[in-house]
């Protein structure tokens, strides 16, 4: 993505691979986070189950949706100032989350944390081939994709063990300062390496939006990848946990079996 070959690799390309892979990480475990927290929050603000599955239902349908944007915006603007907005929009989401009273806040808040997370995967893959050049892409994409399974498997154990010390509002809370500081940090140090355009257009998204749908393999090629990551989300954001606790598991050793879900996403 920039011409010039010096530019390439080193310690700062690391450096940012870093900020913005440690925000697929901080926006992966809120969201396996609400897989560990929901029986609590289910309890504590009174939802039924179609209730919290409507929740992770709508971070998702808005996610998708908005993820179309997500790749023509970074082109155009870069990721020095899109990256530190998107991790303060989840961090002030998260904050909602945690003060969530009913079932409105609740929904607002995913909504919220939704529009900062397009930027996550897209956001990081984006820096992986400004920064390491397009030769390296797929190998730093790789190296997110594993980063964040294997964060998510770990991170979730942690969770899971601090639901017995802290509330969830606590620990969603954390996760909010956490993100306050990350934003912080991406906004201080991150830079693009060319100048970016700064012009952006709905219309010229859309036009080529209808373009790629007439490529028929293209049909093809979303159907599976929905098929295989909506499942995997499903999974191990809402349903992986309740359905081992419908075989009489406890919620504690639940979650913990759920996580897994990450492993086999590794591989």
């Amino acid at each position: 993505m920039t011409s010039d070959a010096t530019t390439l690799g080193g310690g700062r390309a690391w450096f940012y691979w870093i900020i913005a892979t440690t925000f697929v990480l901080f926006l992966f475990n809120l969201q396996t986070g609400y897989n560990i927290i929901n029986p609590d929050l289910e309890s504590s603000l009174s939802l039924t189950v179609a209730r919290v599955g409507l929740v992770a239902s709508t971070y998702t349908v808005v996610f998708a949706i908005c993820q179309l944007f997500s790749g023509p915006l970074l082109d155009r603007f870069g990721i020095r100032f899109i990256i530190p907005c998107a991790i303060l929009t989840v961090a002030i989401g998260a904050t909602i989350l945690a003060r969530a009273e009913n079932f409105g806040m609740l929904l607002t808040a995913e909504v919220v944390m939704a529009l900062g997370s397009v930027f996550g995967f897209v956001g990081a893959g984006f820096v992986g081939g400004e920064w390491f050049g397009p030769a390296k892409f797929g190998l730093m994409f790789g190296f997110v994709q594993t980063a964040s399974c294997l964060g998510s498997l770990f991170g979730g154990n942690i969770l899971n063990a601090l639901l017995a010390d802290f509330s969830w509002r606590e620990i969603i809370q954390y996760f909010a300062y956490f993100g306050f500081c990350l934003a912080i940090i991406a906004f201080i140090f991150l830079r693009d390496s060319r100048p970016m355009t700064g012009e952006f257009s709905v219309m010229s998204v859309l036009s080529k939006l209808i373009d790629t749908a007439k490529v028929g393999q293209i049909w093809i090629i979303m159907l599976m990848g929905a098929a295989l990551f909506g499942t995997l989300l499903s999974m191990a954001v809402v349903w992986a946990s309740k359905i081992v606790q419908s075989h009489g598991i406890a919620v504690s050793d639940a979650n913990t079996a759920s996580l897994l879900v990450w492993l086999g996403a590794v591989s």
